[in-house]
């Protein structure tokens, strides 16, 4: 888990680097709901959210992430992201001692879309 959190922080500094070098206008604070580094910011408090309350952690913030790096060819962050979220809702439910049947309904359905989008990556990263 440590190693993943390592990813998402560098991967956020990342982005900080590359939004430094934009002006700050009008148009571009009306896109921060679109700029990696925003999204990445909400995965990490949704992580830890989840880690505080004990609720299964959202999709919706990690999958904005993944699709953001996957446009921007960032092929390696969308893996991590991937895994990360991945890594969280294991946790989650081992946390919870999930039977089989509850593993099956609640966290393959959540982390199923993770696992395709992590082999498309890969096989994008290596063509």
């Amino acid at each position: 888990m440590k190693v993943m959190d390592t990813i998402i922080t560098k991967t956020i500094k990342n982005a900080i680097s590359l939004s430094e070098n934009i002006p700050a206008t009008d148009d571009v604070k009306a896109e921060e709901e679109t700029d990696l580094y925003s999204i990445l910011k909400k995965c990490k408090q949704e992580a830890q959210q989840a880690n505080e309350t004990g609720i299964m952690p959202a999709p919706k913030y990690f999958q904005q992430a993944a699709v953001l790096s996957r446009k921007e060819k960032k092929y390696e962050n969308e893996i991590a992201i991937c895994k990360y979220y991945i890594n969280l809702v294991s946790q989650f439910a081992t946390n919870n001692n999930f039977s089989k049947v509850d593993s099956h309904n609640k966290v393959d359905r959540k982390i199923d879309p993770f696992s395709k989008r992590i082999h498309l990556a890969e096989a994008m990263l290596h063509e």
